[in-house]
């Protein structure tokens, strides 16, 4: 695989729509993660190349121990649809079940030293939040990362053919299998900004639990929260984060939204 690109950065017109929805419990792992569990260890940066000279550092990784007063959205009662602003900004790009990225890569990967790979560009914002959780004696881990499209069809096409064997019909295993993972080119792994955050050692909800605080103080949201469904398109992770740069972050924890409502209001602003 090729892992430095340098392509454009497509402004997007995005579209996103409000609803009312209701997410299940954080036990059970569905959608963008996949179920390989990986160890890092402290964070240390290394030069490797790999296929053209991408740069690699190594970088840490964990999940959490308590139960997580986690980001909640409101939950509207009627359909409220919004438009998206049109941005070339690429920590606000969005990539969801409405707005695909196509085969996009970023155009440049930093790998992780557990072999996970994220956006370089986001990856310094990345080790000092798990410098500050390590500080305070949390095992912070990146689970999930980067994802390519090809990986991303492999992923449905695996979930598709487990069903079933399962017995159920081409047509409903393909409507089970979309229910719990992104289709390709829609999936925010994609954007490498995203990542599934446990703990390495311990539980996973002291991880999520501080993420749910302070996450935002380092430029990352917590992606798909609770009663968000309807909106995002998803049900609650409490380990997927997303970068989206530390003023949006604050913006969007504090109003207690999601990132399709904030491109939505900042559209709004923007035409106003």
């Amino acid at each position: 695989m090729q892992i430095r690109r340098l392509l454009p950065l497509a402004a997007m017109l995005l579209l996103a729509g409000c609803g009312t929805g209701r997410l299940t419990a954080a036990t059970e792992q569905t959608t963008e993660s996949t179920t390989q569990q990986t160890t890092a260890s402290a964070a240390e940066t290394t030069a490797t190349p790999a296929a053209t000279t991408t740069q690699q550092t190594t970088a840490p990784a964990t999940e959490p121990t308590t139960a997580a007063t986690a980001q909640t959205t409101t939950e509207p009662t009627t359909q409220q649809t919004a438009a998206v602003t049109v941005t070339e900004n690429w920590m606000l790009r969005l990539a969801n079940k409405t707005h695909a990225v196509g085969e996009y890569a970023p155009p440049e990967l930093t790998e992780l030293k557990n072999g996970v790979q994220v956006d370089a560009r986001m990856y310094p914002a990345l080790q000092k939040m798990f410098d500050d959780m390590r500080a305070q004696g949390l095992t912070p881990f990146v689970r999930e990362g980067y994802r390519t499209y090809a990986q991303q069809v492999d992923i449905m096409e695996t979930r598709i053919r487990s069903y079933k064997e399962q017995g159920y019909s081409a047509a409903q295993a393909e409507k089970l299998a979309k229910d719990y993972v992104a289709e390709p080119g829609t999936s925010e792994h994609q954007l490498g900004l995203a990542v599934d955050i446990n703990a390495e050692s311990g539980n996973n909800w002291s991880v999520y639990n501080w993420l749910a605080a302070h996450a935002q103080e380092y430029g990352f949201i917590l992606r798909y929260p609770q009663n968000g469904k309807a909106i995002t398109g998803y049900e609650y992770e409490p380990w997927h984060y997303r970068y989206v740069g530390v003023e949006a972050a604050k913006e969007i924890y504090a109003a207690k939204t999601t990132l399709e409502e904030y491109l939505g209001e900042q559209a709004l602003r923007e035409a106003s």
